[in-house]
């Protein structure tokens, strides 16, 4: 008779494992992160601690903070509740905060919110000195970037605060969740932990392996109907904003995910070293940098034939997102971002795959693309 454990699906086992063992974790997180931080505040999203680094800055609403014009809409969301927002455009390859934009609206600003989007990381040493030269202060947005904190001190090292997110389609993940790191983070009254978050967290694994068997066209619909509206809602609420402390189960949990994430992000830079060799077509790939954690694999595609070649994946079994398909600039003040958000398409570079299906992307890529592009 088989185990009761092998009859659980592999996702919920590894949390059932991991949070299982009775000797919890005492280190802090940022041990396991190579930046120069002392301090640690869990909070329950990673928009909510975002405001609670605004906040401790003193910032007040009158005051500037300068986004780059392609992100989510939550880190908006987070800076709106708080100060004004200053929008830059993005470096046409890198997808990252154009840093000669920032240059040049700073003399009127109070804060910078640089975004390691999709794991590119931007030029934090460059940051620095222009926050330095304009006393600005720096909140650095990490969310798709723990990847590269356990390897490299670029992240974190440079700013102020910098924030982790631990939501549920990221490597590393409590079911959400957000980490607010520094040097010295003012005290702050926390709030009770979440001991559902784990149970919650087993629930989307398997609801996530459900959809994963969605046949293509039936996933298109309930994509576009359902779960894109909710996303999009749910981005805009900033929820409970005081600290929330980790249970032993949320440790136990994020310790093994951390010791793991360096060997993942590798599986995810070979799977994207694989596309960069086999895609083909009109299409501009990502920047290839040896600290890009490859969070999302972006291509951009002919902006016309997008819904197309997305439509097209699909229905072959390939689970493309549009991540992100907007802007958060008014229209017309940020063209590389529109442009960007007009092509881009994800293509799937998580670790769970292997070799061989990231091949058979690759061919499906480029058949799909050779019709429509």
């Amino acid at each position: 008779m088989r185990a009761v454990t092998e009859w659980i699906p592999v996702g919920v086992r590894d949390i059932w494992e991991a949070t299982s063992d009775d000797e919890c974790p005492t280190a802090p997180v940022v041990d396991r992160i190579e930046a120069n931080v002392t301090s640690e505040m869990a909070f329950p999203t990673a928009r909510a601690a975002l405001v609670a680094a605004l906040t401790d800055a003193g910032l007040n609403a009158d005051d500037e903070v300068v986004l780059p014009a392609y992100t989510c809409h939550a880190l908006v969301s987070a800076v709106e509740a708080v100060a004004t927002p200053r929008f830059v455009d993005i470096e046409p390859t890198s997808f990252t905060m154009d840093l000669d934009a920032l240059a040049a609206v700073a003399p009127t600003a109070v804060a910078v919110v640089p975004v390691h989007l999709f794991g590119a990381l931007v030029d934090m040493s460059r940051i620095r000195e222009i926050a330095e030269q304009h006393d600005l202060v720096v909140i650095e947005d990490a969310a798709q970037a723990l990847g590269a904190a356990v390897s490299t001190s670029t992240v974190g090292s440079h700013s102020d605060y910098c924030v982790f997110s631990f939501r549920f389609s990221k490597e590393v993940t409590t079911h959400k969740g957000g980490l607010l790191v520094g040097s010295d983070i003012g005290p702050l009254t926390p709030t009770s932990p979440d001991y559902t978050a784990i149970p919650r967290l087993a629930a989307t694994k398997v609801a996530d392996g459900a959809l994963g068997v969605i046949p293509g066209r039936v996933y298109e619909q309930l994509r576009r109907q359902v779960l894109d509206p909710f996303f999009t809602s749910t981005a805009a609420v900033i929820g409970e904003t005081a600290p929330r402390p980790l249970t032993p189960a949320q440790r136990r949990l994020l310790d093994r995910q951390l010791a793991e994430l360096a060997d993942r992000v590798q599986t995810r830079r070979d799977h994207a070293r694989r596309y960069a060799m086999n895609l083909e077509g009109p299409i501009q790939m990502p920047v290839d940098s040896p600290n890009h954690t490859y969070f999302r694999y972006p291509v951009l595609v002919p902006p016309e034939q997008r819904a197309n070649i997305c439509r097209a994946l699909r229905r072959k079994g390939v689970g493309v997102s549009t991540m992100y398909d907007y802007t958060v600039a008014p229209e017309g003040e940020a063209d590389i971002a529109e442009r960007v958000a007009a092509s881009v398409v994800n293509l799937p570079v998580h670790a769970g795959l292997d070799t061989s299906t990231v091949e058979r992307i690759s061919t499906v890529f480029n058949r799909v693309i050779k019709r429509h592009g």
